[in-house]
């Protein structure tokens, strides 16, 4: 095959491939359009990171990693930003490497664009990091971000909208629910919970004084926790004060027992600091109810609506009742219909394939990929 012949080459350079975005990468390896090639080192330690397996890839490069405190440089970004091999870059678009600097800037010097994907803007910023920060995503001519909120908050920030695509996030391949699963539970009391790292920033405690106060005005509420963590032994005490039915079920791995935890669940509650829990919940068909801290949150935060849950005030335990109430009566009167909503939700914009595809629209939006020679 020419020059002229072969597909455009992406490289796809990562610290390191975490197996939750094992999914998406497979996805963009099955373009028909694009060969990407993939970088990256495959030992995740350093970050706490099970990483994927780079064998079912049709091409991998393995990079070193180097730590010095907070900073990292990856052997080898240098030489692939050099090569005439990649026609297109996609860099994690994280400030600390600073290898990623060298290589976003020695390819935009030979021309070629740079596409950064990252999570973007949590809040607004001020001062030097704000500064640093804009700096760093100029090298890039386009951001791939999580969420619409990032995308306002960079073009409050000053970097160019129009170079600002939103590609949501994705966990892996979601299950899709059956109609049998979201028939109305036989049940009488109702089942809420989470799977998640127990700590204070998730604030549970909050979900046990709602149960309280619903089991006390009529509606038993059991809660069940699935995770691990040091609010353990205080979320039990304050159930056993409060009189609340919780069960802690410790970790929950696997497909099948992630299934199995969900098709126990009426409603999600995460009542802050919630992320990929909530895809992962709207998944399986069950609603999620969270704060409105829309800066405490992660991106993943924009995927609860009126109809795929409920949203409560920050803090507030009444606001959260109300909440909690409103999505359980919902899913009492029509459970098939909560969890349709919840699945066209995730099928729309958080699935491994709809992140691909605005991958690829992003890539189009630099470089017409039909006419790799016309670099």
């Amino acid at each position: 095959m020419t020059e002229r012949e072969r597909k455009p080459r992406v490289a796809v350079i990562c610290q390191v491939m975490a197996h939750y975005r094992e999914a998406v990468h497979k996805q963009l390896d099955e373009s028909s359009e694009l060969d990407f090639v993939f970088a990256s080192d495959p030992d995740g330690s350093h970050y706490a990171l099970k990483t994927m397996s780079p064998d079912g890839l049709r091409e991998h490069l393995v990079l070193k990693n180097r730590y010095w405190g907070r900073a990292t440089w990856q052997s080898g970004v240098t030489r692939m930003a050099l090569s005439k091999r990649y026609d297109s870059y996609i860099f994690t678009g994280d400030v600390s490497v600073l290898s990623t600097w060298v290589g976003a800037i020695v390819a935009r010097l030979r021309g070629k664009p740079v596409l950064f994907w990252t999570i973007g803007w949590h809040r607004p910023e001020g001062g030097i990091k704000s500064l640093v920060r804009l700096a760093f995503y100029r090298l890039a001519t386009r951001l791939m971000v999580y969420g619409n909120t990032a995308k306002q908050l960079g073009a409050a920030a000053g970097y160019p909208e129009d170079r600002i695509t939103v590609i949501y996030n994705s966990v892996g391949q979601v299950p899709i629910r059956s109609d049998e699963q979201g028939a109305v539970p036989t049940h009488r009391v109702v089942n809420v919970g989470a799977i998640a790292r127990l700590k204070s920033a998730k604030r549970f405690d909050l979900l046990l004084h709602a149960a309280s106060e619903l089991t006390r005005r009529g509606t038993p509420v059991r809660v069940t926790l699935g995770g691990e963590g040091p609010e353990h032994r205080p979320l039990y005490d304050l159930a056993a004060d409060l009189g609340v039915d919780l069960t802690l079920t410790g970790p929950v791995y696997g497909a099948e027992d992630t299934k199995v935890f969900y098709d126990s669940l009426d409603v999600t509650v995460i009542p802050t600091y919630a992320g990929l829990s909530i895809i992962q919940s709207l998944g399986h068909g069950v609603p999620v109810v969270t704060d409105d801290d829309v800066y405490g949150q992660g991106p993943e935060w924009e995927a609860v609506t009126n109809e795929t849950g409920g949203i409560f005030e920050h803090g507030d335990i009444t606001s959260l009742v109300n909440a909690l109430a409103r999505v359980m009566s919902r899913v009492t009167a029509d459970r098939s219909g909560v969890a349709a909503a919840c699945l066209a939700e995730v099928e729309e914009r958080w699935t491994a394939r709809s992140q691909a595809g605005r991958i690829l629209e992003a890539i189009r939006d630099e470089w017409d990929v039909k006419s790799p020679s016309a670099k």
